[in-house]
This record gives structure tokens, sequence and C-alpha cells, in this order.
């Protein structure tokens, strides 16, 4: 998260705040429990979402995504023989996507990682790799 984004966050908590307290304090003055009782709850309510807010900042700071390579991924890098049954029943944009393993000079491109990866014949596509795709129309969801 960006720092001046996080900074307009934390005063707009802190004006939140300060809105509450002086509202319970009018409440409490002219006493009407009732609305004291309401405001209460919003600042309970206001407590969690920045402490969850500032978990998540936390978080963020440190987290970072992996790309594991799957089956298919590490099945075509070994010259494996890979079998997909009921296709059928993929998302089109899946599909989609493996059609470039089908054409006769295979290709396919990642982007879940940082950088895309490129995987081609000369280019991490073992040479012994076979890819069959079998598609049973008679269910439903058929693409």
């Amino acid at each position: 998260m960006f720092p001046q984004k996080s900074n307009q966050v934390e005063d707009a908590f802190q004006r939140c705040r300060l809105l509450l307290e002086n509202e319970l304090e009018r409440a409490n003055r002219i006493h009407n429990e009732t609305i004291a009782k309401e405001i209460e709850n919003y600042m309970d309510t206001l407590d969690r979402i920045e402490d969850e807010f500032k978990l998540i900042k936390n978080l963020g700071e440190g987290l970072t995504f992996t790309f594991n390579k799957g089956p298919l991924i590490q099945g075509m890098e070994r010259g494996d023989w890979i079998l997909l049954d009921n296709i059928n029943c993929a998302r089109g944009d899946v599909i989609e996507r493996l059609n470039s393993l089908a054409e006769a000079d295979p290709t396919l491109t990642l982007y879940e990682s940082a950088e895309a990866q490129e995987y081609s014949r000369n280019n991490g596509i073992h040479k012994d790799f076979r890819l069959f795709v079998i598609a049973n129309n008679n269910r439903k969801m058929a693409n």
C-alpha cells in the first residue's frame, strides 16, 4: 500500500473517532442513553475496522506471491503424456489458453508470475510432451 494512501486512511479513522466521541459526549450531556449506546456501537465497529486495516497493511508490506508449477507445466517440462478428460466442463478462457498447445509449434505463455514466461518447443516444452484432450458433449455445461 502506498504510504500517502495509508496516511489518508489513518487520518480518516482519526476524524471519524473524533466525531463519534464528540457526539457521545453530547448524547451523555442530554442524557439520551439510546443515542449514546448507538454511538458506542459505531465506535466499536470503527475500532475493529481500524485494527483489520492495520493488520492488512502490515501483512502487505512483507507479503509476496509465488507461482508454483502445476501438473501440466511439470509434465510439459518432463515430456509426459497428459490426458485432460471432460474438457467441455472447463471454462472458455482455460480452453482458449490450452489451444496454443495443440498447434504444430506449441506454445504457452504464463502471466502468473512477475514476468511473463513463454514455453515453446525450444524453450521449456519437452520434445516428447503430448497432450490428449477428451470432451463429452452429452453432458451439461458442454463448451
